[in-house]
């Protein structure tokens, strides 16, 4: 499969996509490959990322008075 075929079934399935999540999850890998001054993340990093980003979307976020005694927490048992 040459570039031009993979690009134009890449564009035949996005184009058939319905799920919002997916979509920006697509959107935010593509911005990352297309920023010269982006960060190489390791495959498991990359995909926890991912999904913090679907979990923000869908509003389920800490305040950060939780996430400070989350973190308090995890040190003290280190």
């Amino acid at each position: 499969m040459d570039t031009l075929s993979l690009k134009q079934e890449l564009i035949h399935r996005i184009t058939n996509i319905n799920d919002f999540d997916l979509l920006n999850e697509l959107k935010t890998i593509l911005e990352l490959k297309n920023n010269e001054d982006y960060l190489e993340l390791a495959p498991e990093l990359e995909k926890e990322l991912l999904e913090a980003s679907v979990l923000a979307s869908n509003g389920e976020t800490l305040s950060q008075d939780e996430l400070d005694k989350k973190v308090d927490k995890w040190l003290s048992e280190k």
